[in-house]
């Protein structure tokens, strides 16, 4: 084997998740990718991606190709939310807001939101003590089944870490078709609010990449299918007293 055959290895790795997570943020988004095109305008790695593609087919986890017309069609027929069990476009389900209740939770404020979820802070709504970050799908999200798929992997993969700087999760539930899941708070914000301060405190710095990638290591080497795809300082959480939390991602 050449000396630069395992980079190789890692950089052609690398474009296949990159993909991947393009796919699927495609998919978040509310677009319709098509699957054959997206392996075939990447032809170094179409393989690959139509393996992959092929997997999410057999286990129905492939979202559909539509068209505009196609798309009004399944909205306004098949798509609606007596047939299919989906949100009421007019619950107030659909787009969480503050005060609103979500399972026994009570909406207080967005803390966030990414290419695929939304988090928020909130309180269990018969103990007001009880403060945690929720995670919901964004709404255009919300009534695809294979982004409510990879939500529920994501709580399962991070449920099954035990490692004191990747964050806790603590419950997995639905509210009117929406799905959430449950996870301690971490109230100091995430690294990007605070990057200045380690431009002088090169120290803190160094503490804190050793953790991160601790914690990192311990993902993917302890929870075989689990790929932090999207690692940068607005994914990096802080406690209150500095601790640090990473999230994670799942790639199947």
């Amino acid at each position: 084997m050449s000396e630069d055959a395992t980079p190789q290895a890692d950089e052609r790795e690398a474009l296949i998740n990159l993909a991947i997570y393009d796919y699927h943020a495609a998919v978040d988004r509310g677009e319709s990718p098509d699957p054959v095109e997206w392996a075939n305008a990447r032809p170094e790695i179409s393989t690959e991606l139509a393996a992959y593609f092929d997997d999410l087919a057999k286990l129905d986890l492939l979202a559909p190709v539509m068209s505009s017309d196609r798309n009004r069609a399944r909205t306004t027929d098949s798509w609606s939310p007596r047939a299919s069990g989906a949100i009421d476009p007019h619950s107030s389900a659909e787009s969480p807001r503050p005060g609103d209740l979500l399972g026994d939770y009570v909406i207080l404020e967005r803390l966030g939101e990414g290419g695929q979820g939304v988090v928020w802070k909130a309180c269990a709504k018969d103990a007001l003590e009880i403060v945690v970050a929720l995670k919901t799908l964004r709404s255009s999200s919300a009534r695809d089944p294979a982004s409510t798929d990879r939500l529920r992997a994501d709580a399962r993969a991070i449920a099954q870490m035990r490692h004191v700087n990747i964050i806790k999760i603590f419950y997995f539930g639905e509210d009117r078709g929406r799905r959430f899941f449950v996870m301690e708070l971490m109230e100091g914000g995430t690294v990007a609010d605070r990057l200045a301060s380690y431009v002088n405190d090169p120290r803190s710095a160094a503490i804190l990449v050793e953790k991160v990638a601790r914690a990192v290591h311990h993902a993917h080497t302890r929870n075989p299918g689990v790929i932090h795809l999207d690692l940068k300082p607005r994914n990096i959480l802080l406690s209150s007293e500095g601790s640090r939390r990473s999230r994670t991602s799942v790639s199947r």
